[in-house]
């Protein structure tokens, strides 16, 4: 089971995750309507693009924890969105998981 869930992934990934009680923490609906919503999408189709209730690029990212953050590898979009150059951006997240 998956703590966090990334809007970038794809259906087809979620599919093979079993990662509906992480969409349902960050969409809120229930996990029937989530798994018939998976069940029913085009695997390349992207999470954020099949829930409308996902948030917004910024409050996805803002609720991880800084090792889910490494592990999707958003360094560039932190960066962007903080002003912060890359290695900055990477070593705050890595003392975080001190």
């Amino acid at each position: 089971m998956a703590t966090f869930v990334d809007g970038e992934m794809t259906v087809g990934e979620a599919r093979d995750e079993d990662v509906e009680d992480a969409i349902e923490r960050v969409t809120r609906l229930a996990i029937s309507t989530i798994r018939t919503k998976l069940r029913d999408a085009n695997g390349n189709t992207k999470l954020r693009n099949l829930f409308r209730q996902w948030p917004d690029r910024m409050d996805e990212i803002g609720n991880w924890t800084a090792n889910f953050a490494l592990q999707r590898d958003v360094i560039r979009e932190i960066c962007a969105m903080t002003s912060l150059g890359p290695r900055v951006a990477k070593r705050r997240l890595e003392e975080a998981l001190w």
